[in-house]
């Protein structure tokens, strides 16, 4: 069984079986036990894309909620921040038993993102599929 996490939020636009949801973060993220793998928790305003589900009548203003599942959190934040730190600290230690400068050493390590980045600029639609909303209106 796996642990959603609720967004409450307000449709602010459909196209193409894609609704955009404005989700606000409040003061429900105080107490949220999830607010450390969220990305919301660290924004005023974000918009959220999810695929329309089949028979639905949601219409702009309607307010919902966005459901994730916990995990999504979790390999969002590995993604974007665990393995990049990893990638830094890695090159670090091999620069500096190399005995390259630390100068050196700082900027070979900052320049080993510019392929992960690039990797997930050019798989970015595969990667959207990965994380996948739900939604339903809110009662």
């Amino acid at each position: 069984m796996s642990i959603l996490i609720e967004h409450p939020g307000i449709v602010r636009g459909i196209k193409d079986k894609v609704i955009e949801v404005q989700i606000k973060r409040d003061a429900a993220c105080a107490s949220c036990d999830a607010k450390s793998t969220c990305v919301i928790h660290s924004k005023q305003d974000m918009i959220i894309e999810v695929s329309m589900p089949e028979n639905s009548s949601f219409k702009t203003g309607d307010h919902v909620l966005v459901l994730e599942k916990r995990s999504q959190g979790f390999k969002a934040v590995l993604f974007s921040y665990v393995i990049p730190v990893f990638i830094i600290f890695f090159t670090l230690v091999i620069l500096f038993l190399m005995n390259k400068s630390d100068i050196f050493a700082g900027a070979m390590a900052l320049a080993t993102l510019i392929p992960y980045y690039l990797i997930f600029f050019l798989f970015k639609n595969k990667i959207k599929e990965t994380f996948v909303f739900k939604i339903e209106n809110r009662n």
